[in-house]
């Protein structure tokens, strides 16, 4: 699961519809990434991401075609964050804590979702 869901590389990381206040740090950024990663970072906006992903697979709250609820995972995607936290020695307190402090920003995600996809 972990595999296939969160790669080990990547091609390219897409930072959409930054603010311009924020775009003044992308420099910044890209040294601290070095030579190896920094022509991965991309900024785009609108239409451009269209340059990178196609529309089809593009979520619509984004200008894209796609409805697939994103802040749900993947049907096959069977495991709960608890259980692939004991399959890799992590501390389940920890885990616990950390799902329940990121609860609250998936509820607010998955009502934003419902909202921009009607």
């Amino acid at each position: 699961v972990m595999r296939q869901y969160y790669p080990e590389s990547l091609r390219c990381v897409l930072v959409v519809n930054l603010p311009m206040l924020l775009g003044a740090f992308i420099p910044i950024v890209r040294l601290l990434l070095g030579a190896k990663y920094s022509h991965m970072l991309h900024t785009v906006s609108g239409r451009q991401l269209f340059d990178y992903i196609d529309p089809d697979n593009v979520p619509r709250y984004l200008g894209g075609n796609n409805s697939t609820d994103f802040t749900e995972p993947p049907v096959e995607c069977k495991y709960r964050t608890e259980e692939l936290a004991h399959e890799y020695g992590l501390d389940p307190h920890v885990v616990r804590k950390a799902v329940q402090k990121f609860e609250p920003h998936m509820i607010d995600a998955k009502r934003l979702f419902k909202q921009r996809v009607r």
